[in-house]
């Protein structure tokens, strides 16, 4: 990262209240009508969306990565278009924050800005490419979609028993399972539920399903000798999401790991001192959008900096909100690798910790 752009991140990050509530001032003025339409607190509401929008700016600055803000607001116009709810307000809301850091922002802070909120606006005019779905082609993804579908007619034993009489057959392997059925199930779970297809309580049971079949599975898997090496992840500050990393963990514990899972949420400084408390040989964080890599970010910081055990330890980082290009040049400073799916995560941590090829 250059100067400027750590130097604009920086700001945005510390100043980013301040400008969220000079955009809400500046949308409100151009926009009178939403007094009416956001409720009775309709600074506060906007300022809150703005706020949101600034945080994933400034972690697309810090890495010089603008695709990622593009892709942020890309998926949050396709959340506003199928609910309608606000999906016109999108766009000026970003040529407002645009309009208040050309005038806060000193020059040397400005161009990796612009150039950010450009590429973003540029991806609204663009027209919505389709979300893949789950293939009738491959059987992995033809069991997916029938475990699925059990599972929103509300039949959990019929899609569990599915899925497990597949891996009792001896057709389909625990790992291929988790990484073939379970996971692309979960990922078609959120694209429905992003477009409108299916409610809250709806995602909520298929996702109850999926970690209780997680379990099922890893307990019906042939395990790995213990090999003595310890694993500790979790999902830090406010991401609620760790199926995608409780999927690494069944499978990590199979390979013979001593699994500390600690779930989603996990405040930063908690998950840092859990560290020497567990004994743990290899840290696994995942961040499931873009504004939850600032934790993982400073994590990973605390342990190299200022931790005992920072210096030898292993550090693996995954999630959608991960794009692996470089699984050895993750672009989180301080972390050894990035997965880019289950069984690779796996695979990598062998290589890293236990120095298999």
């Amino acid at each position: 990262m250059s100067r400027p752009d750590a130097f604009a991140a920086r700001l945005l990050d510390v100043s980013a209240t301040g400008y969220a509530a000079r955009a809400a001032e500046d949308l409100l003025r151009r926009r009178p009508e939403l007094g009416e339409r956001l409720g009775t607190r309709p600074f506060q509401a906007l300022r809150d969306n703005l706020l949101g929008r600034l945080r994933d700016l400034a972690v697309a600055v810090s890495e010089g990565r603008p695709a990622l803000f593009a892709e942020q607001v890309d998926w949050t116009r396709r959340f506003f278009e199928v609910r309608e709810s606000s999906a016109d307000l999108l766009e000026e809301s970003l040529l407002c924050i645009r309009d208040v850091l050309a005038d806060e922002l000193p020059d040397p802070a400005r161009t990796s800005v612009t150039t950010c909120l450009e590429e973003a606006l540029g991806r609204l005019s663009a027209e919505a490419g389709a979300e893949r779905r789950l293939g009738a082609d491959d059987p992995h993804e033809r069991l997916a979609s029938r475990y699925l579908l059990a599972l929103l007619e509300g039949d959990r034993l019929e899609a569990r028993r599915l899925v497990l009489e597949a891996v009792t057959a001896g057709g389909l392997s625990v790992p291929d399972a988790v990484e073939g059925v379970c996971l692309p199930a979960q990922a078609e779970l959120g694209r429905m539920w992003h477009l409108g297809e299916i409610t809250v309580a709806e995602e909520h049971f298929v996702s109850a399903t999926t970690v209780m079949l997680l379990a099922q599975l890893a307990s019906t898997a042939q395990r790995r000798p213990p090999h003595g090496k310890t694993v500790l992840a979790a999902a830090l500050g406010d991401d609620l999401h760790d199926i995608g990393l409780r999927a690494v963990c069944d499978l990590l514990e199979v390979d013979g790991w001593r699994v500390v899972f600690l779930g989603a949420c996990v405040p930063v400084d908690d998950f840092v001192r859990s560290v020497d408390d567990f004994g743990a040989d290899l840290v696994m964080l995942s961040a499931s959008l873009l504004a939850h890599r600032k934790a993982v970010t400073a994590a990973v910081r605390a342990i190299r900096e200022g931790h005992p055990s920072g210096e030898g330890l292993t550090i693996l980082v995954g999630g959608p909100a991960y794009p692996c290009d470089d699984e050895r040049a993750p672009s989180v400073p301080g972390a050894d690798g990035c997965a880019s799916s289950a069984t690779r995560a796996v695979t990598l941590a062998r290589e890293l910790v236990l120095g298999d090829d």
